[in-house]
């Protein structure tokens, strides 16, 4: 008899043997009280906070930005790294506080007035594991109330801010269109 005729049972045989190596297997780590889990699937758990993220008009990403679109630089996976500049990473910066994401739409790279957006995220839809507290993580070293959020995020609302107004002048407005309600 020729291999190809015997292919289904070879592959029974085979599937019958990792059946009763896993049963053992389970059995095994089992009698030592190690946990394992009955299924492969959890729920998703969500985010959800308001999250803001000021960018200035000159920014290199600011035209993504008008789209609702948050995108990181790329590189790095370290939030801790990124928190202190390194921002050629997976992570775009995003803060719980309005006030703190105006400051930065409204001021460049230089510390000079310009006008710029805020993007407003608060759909409950964004998955936790892709949030980093740095609170949590760090301490919340400069006080931006900051989260990371690693890889590229859609769906964002966009906030022009300007240069000659107030942080509570854009919260306003955020409210009047819609985008928050008043916290």
């Amino acid at each position: 008899m020729s291999i190809s005729n015997n292919f289904p049972k070879i592959i029974l045989t085979g599937i019958f043997f990792t059946i009763v190596l896993l049963y053992f297997s389970i059995s095994q780590l089992k009698s030592k009280n190690i946990d394992i889990p009955t299924t492969t699937t959890k729920p998703i758990q969500y985010f959800n906070k308001t999250l803001y993220r000021g960018v200035y008009e000159n920014h290199s990403k600011f035209s993504l930005a008008e789209r609702g679109i948050a995108e990181p630089y790329g590189g790095h996976d370290n939030p801790i790294s990124h928190m202190h500049g390194n921002n050629n990473s997976i992570f775009t910066s995003f803060t719980t506080n309005f006030r703190i994401a105006f400051g930065y739409s409204t001021t460049d790279e230089t510390g000079s007035p310009c006008n710029g957006l805020m993007l407003i995220y608060n759909t409950g839809k964004l998955p936790i594991n892709r949030v980093f507290d740095m609170l949590e993580i760090a301490g919340d070293y400069y006080a931006e109330n900051e989260y990371l959020i690693a890889y590229r995020l859609v769906g964002c609302k966009v906030l022009y801010t300007y240069a000659n107004e107030t942080w509570q002048s854009a919260y306003h407005r955020a409210i009047n269109l819609g985008y928050i309600t008043g916290q």
